[in-house]
């Protein structure tokens, strides 16, 4: 197909991810600009919550930051589609028969789809009259499933990067239109979105050349192995000292998700480093508090944690010790 030539491009836009909207930016200054944007009611994605993480445990913090979080993406959905001068449906469920059959009077030639809270059926992927598109965060084969950012940080690899491809029954492993790869090494959950943020715009050029263009597919996942991972879960952020070496303690602490307990009182990390000790301590107990850091002992050496988070405020080490009159010999668990 031409460059030149009319096309209908409809984008189901999972608006609460970063990703969705992230995508909607870089489609600004895309040959693949979308005429609609599809985006999912608050019960979906309620629905689509309870189904990735269980029923609700938000504490009184945590629903704030969640409203809020709600609120500024609904802002930032309609100012890009003001700028993208495209129509924006919502809908409870983008499998009905209704709405499917209002989608296909647009006779839509792709649909393109970045984190939307919803498994599409295949009548809903076969709408499209050439291709269903999904934008993916990883390079699959590699990190197919939930949340592919947060485990590339913690299972600690050193590059990752994203991909477009066809959408099938079977989700991620359709078939691959256009790929970007990066280097995450030492990379926080928050520089990995904004790596991932600039590789989009990257990533459309190439897919414009694919589907406009009539080039081949852009692939870099050459040697990359398959790997599939769930959502990730409490478990999967905090800290057992009895266990995890300090390195794999500093990747967690890189995901921005990591917390551990001091008696019955519940903290976040948020910066920490691993420091070669030659004695051992118990792991968990903590080796000195000075004014950058509290250094913990870990099984093969220590960490230095140097900021920390309780409800909405950020803490130093120094003021941490302070506030919980933490000792050397005190034990983190």
């Amino acid at each position: 197909m031409s460059g030149r030539e009319k096309h209908e491009i409809v984008f189901f836009c999972g608006h609460r991810s970063l990703l969705g909207l992230y995508c909607l930016e870089a489609l600004i200054h895309s040959r693949l600009r979308p005429q609609l944007i599809v985006v999912a009611s608050h019960p979906r994605w309620q629905i689509f919550d309870r189904q990735l993480n269980g029923p609700a445990r938000n504490s009184t913090y945590g629903l704030m930051q969640k409203r809020l979080a709600q609120l500024r993406a609904e802002v930032r959905l309609w100012r890009l589609a003001r700028k993208l001068r495209c129509r924006v449906w919502r809908t409870d469920d983008a499998n009905d028969p209704d709405f499917l059959e209002k989608l296909r009077t647009r006779k839509p030639n792709w649909l393109l789809c970045a984190a939307f809270p919803q498994i599409l059926s295949p009548e809903l992927l076969s709408v499209a009259q050439q291709h269903s598109i999904n934008v993916h965060p990883s390079l699959l084969p590699a990190y197919a499933g939930a949340h592919p950012h947060f485990w590339a940080i913690r299972q600690g690899e050193r590059e990752s990067g994203i991909t477009a491809h066809v959408m099938t029954e079977t989700i991620d492993e359709g078939p691959i239109l256009a790929q970007v790869s990066y280097s995450i090494r030492g990379f926080d959950y928050r520089r990995h979105y904004q790596r991932i943020r600039q590789g989009l715009a990257e990533l459309f050029h190439y897919l414009e050349a694919t589907l406009l263009d009539g080039a081949l597919p852009r692939l870099c996942n050459q040697g990359v192995s398959p790997s599939r991972f769930r959502n990730n879960r409490p478990d999967d952020s905090r800290i057992f000292w009895e266990t995890q070496a300090a390195t794999e303690i500093c990747r967690i602490v890189r995901t921005g998700t990591a917390f551990s307990f001091w008696k019955d009182r519940t903290v976040r990390i948020l910066q920490a480093e691993p420091k070669p000790v030659e004695d051992r301590l118990p792991p968990g107990s903590i080796r000195s508090i000075d004014t950058r850091a509290i250094t913990v002992a870990t099984i093969d050496g220590a960490v230095r944690l140097e900021a920390f988070q309780m409800g909405f405020r950020r803490l130093t080490a120094r003021q941490l010790a302070r506030r919980w009159r933490l000792r050397s010999g005190d034990r983190f668990h």
